[in-house]
């Protein structure tokens, strides 16, 4: 059986993607999640050239061609605007989703954790050390489940929600799209992931179109590089999250 303390700092380790409990231990400094650079895209598009209307017998254009074998230059879109993709993103999980979040710690899996946010409630299964042990989460409190008996924790209810944590980044940039995933790269203060310290985190965030796919970062805890990806998809269970009654 995982003590309820080891539980709860397993639900901690999920870094607020499960759970959002605070690691204290240390002020961390954060490390930025590799990102690709920022693109800057001029917005205009191409010029159209204009031919004066004319009297008498049609004359050939005057618009030159393009030689023979060479290619018309692209037509390049202009990128996203970061906040509109976020918040439209967002605000279609609203209802729910499910994460299947995995925290590393220099390379190596500490906690894997896979849920199910539905409306205000939270329902995971968390892993670590071999073990796994299931929260229900809502406004009422946590309890957990492990060797098959339910147990209330005596602790207040955690913050389940990384989409309402990351609505409103302290910056955000749009720094990969066009043929593949959008990326966009926003900054948050370290409360916000529920991290000590008050030093900005880098958070990359992936799209595929305007759906929200993935949410990834990284910080330095205790001297060792702890990096945190949730990818994010459809509700796998829909009914909603509600305490056991022992």
């Amino acid at each position: 059986m995982l003590p309820a303390a080891s539980a709860a700092l397993a639900l901690c380790l999920v870094v607020s993607l499960a759970a959002g409990c605070s690691i204290e231990e240390s002020s961390p400094s954060t490390t930025p999640v590799p990102a690709p650079p920022t693109v800057f895209v001029t917005a205009s598009g191409p010029a159209i050239d204009s031919v004066p209307p004319t009297t008498g017998v049609p004359s050939e254009s005057s618009t030159p061609a393009v030689p023979a074998g060479t290619e018309a230059p692209p037509i390049t879109n202009p990128p996203p605007d970061p906040l509109a993709l976020l918040t439209a993103a967002f605000d279609a999980i609203a209802g729910g989703y499910h994460f299947a979040t995995v925290a590393t710690v220099n390379d190596v899996v500490a906690v894997t954790a896979d849920g199910d946010r539905v409306g205000e409630g939270t329902r995971v299964n968390v892993t670590t050390g071999g073990s796994t042990v299931s929260y229900a989460i809502t406004l009422e409190g946590t309890w957990v489940l492990a060797d098959g008996s339910w147990s209330e924790l005596d602790q207040p209810a955690p913050a389940v929600d990384p989409v309402g944590a990351l609505r409103s980044p302290t910056s955000i940039v749009v720094s990969s799209y066009g043929a593949g995933p959008t990326v966009l790269t926003g900054t948050y203060p370290a409360s916000v992931l529920s991290l000590a310290g008050d030093g900005p985190v880098e958070v990359a965030l992936e799209f595929d179109g305007t759906t929200l796919r993935s949410i990834t970062y990284a910080s330095t805890q205790n001297g060792a590089l702890a990096t945190v990806r949730a990818d994010v998809s459809p509700l796998v269970d829909a009914t909603p999250v509600t305490l056991p009654v022992v």
